[in-house]
């Protein structure tokens, strides 16, 4: 979470945020050529410039006009499943009761090892940072949660071993090698997808008028889903050892498609085009709709 904001921040890889940086006077054309990884960035300030302008004509939706709004409603079920993926995904019950996690392993020094995924998830994000915008956030968001799968069945597998489920294997190095190899991965997932997309891309479905609602509603939904997490992690834990990691196998399956399904990509489109694609779906399934034979009574 704190990693997300530092980026949010400082408007990495997110030519909408880069415009608030720029509206108050703290962004160059040189800091958003090295943001952008590019030296041309003339078309990225004329676009910041455009949204300025276009902000001064509009006022920002009130609360029912924002959920009113037909045109964002696609929007908002992706920011809302996003979010949700972010937390539900699990990733704060490795962080929360990572030492725990290594302890029920059965693995020495826990919270030595439980330093290990932290050091990582700061790593990773900044490698996700870099190629953010050459491989675009519906790909990154994707890859991080069959990542987050296949880390979530080793971490299984691990405590498997550590119960003695395969043979003679109780307490052997591969308790270890899963154990640590299956949460690394997690955080790698995360650190790649889940964790920086769905606030990043919060303010690429939004126009301006409607973005600070957007993101109300997604930081609600976050620290809700986060609170769950918190809560109930240990006791899930405790309750299905060792399959409990398979409940989060489920929720990254099922959001994993719900990305597939839903989630467009962003990636080298203005704010002006992505509306579009939203309009486009709506006034097409209006036209569908009309088309359609009355219901028989």
């Amino acid at each position: 979470m704190i990693m997300c904001r530092h980026l949010l921040h400082h408007g990495l890889c997110l030519k909408h945020f880069g415009f608030r940086l720029c509206e108050n006077g703290t962004l160059s054309p040189s800091s958003v050529a090295k943001l952008r990884g590019k030296r041309d960035v003339s078309e990225d300030l004329a676009e910041m410039s455009l949204e300025k302008e276009k902000q001064k004509a509009l006022r920002e939706l009130s609360l029912v006009e924002f959920f009113r709004d037909k045109y964002l409603h696609r929007p908002l079920l992706i920011t809302v499943g996003l979010q949700m993926a972010q937390q539900l995904s699990g990733i704060n019950g490795v962080f929360y009761y990572g030492q725990s996690i290594y302890s029920t392993a059965g693995l020495s020094q826990p919270a030595l090892v439980a330093l290990i995924p932290a050091f990582t998830n700061v790593i990773m994000t900044a490698v996700a940072v870099k190629v953010i915008d050459k491989v675009g956030r519906r790909s990154l968001m994707l890859n991080g949660l069959f990542v987050m799968i296949l880390s979530y069945l080793l971490l299984t597998m691990g405590f498997c071993f550590q119960k003695g489920y395969f043979g003679n294997a109780k307490g052997s190095n591969w308790t270890a090698v899963f154990t640590i190899g299956g949460s690394l991965g997690v955080v790698i997932g995360f650190a790649v997808g889940p964790g920086p997309i769905p606030w990043m891309i919060v303010a690429e479905l939004f126009p301006q008028s409607a973005r600070a609602t957007a993101l109300a509603v997604a930081g609600i939904v976050n620290w809700l889903c986060n609170y769950i997490i918190g809560q109930f992690f240990r006791t899930l834990m405790e309750h299905t050892e060792p399959y409990g990691m398979l409940v989060f196998v489920g929720s990254c399956t099922f959001f994993l498609a719900f990305t597939y399904l839903f989630l467009p990509e962003t990636k080298g489109r203005s704010i002006d085009e992505i509306q579009a694609y939203f309009h486009g779906l709506v006034d097409q399934k209006r036209k569908a709709s009309s088309k359609a034979p009355p219901l028989l009574h």
